[in-house]
């Protein structure tokens, strides 16, 4: 799969996810605890997948390998980066969005606003 595609169906899945939160977060303050849990996991994540694959791929290049299994090494090591880099940039977007939406609904948003006036 490719890299890309990965990173968009990671965020459509989150995206999915989070509006579920959202509501939730309306309705009670579990949802509070699960939006800042689920930031908290992402981070988390990141930070771990980081280690894992350039250690993985510092691991390799100190092997004895062929200079085409180097350049695969470094290729891989250079779309890692990027695809780090953009998860980072998820991670503020989903956090931003969080903020967005604590702010959307402390004014009233999407509720429907003020229930109708009875008639006279």
């Amino acid at each position: 799969m490719n890299p890309i595609t990965a990173l968009l169906a990671l965020c459509m899945s989150l995206g999915g996810k989070m509006k579920g939160l959202l509501t939730e977060f309306k309705e009670n303050n579990e949802g509070q605890a699960e939006i800042v849990m689920s930031v908290i996991v992402i981070l988390v994540m990141i930070a771990v997948g980081a280690l894992v694959v350039f250690s993985v791929l510092g691991t390799l290049k100190n092997a004895s390998t062929s200079n085409a299994t180097n350049e695969t090494i470094t290729n891989v090591e250079n779309t890692s980066q990027t695809v780090f880099n953009l998860l980072v940039v998820l991670a503020i977007v989903l956090v931003a969005s969080a903020i967005i939406g604590v702010i959307y609904y402390a004014f009233g948003g999407g509720g429907g606003g003020a229930p109708p006036v009875p008639p006279a």
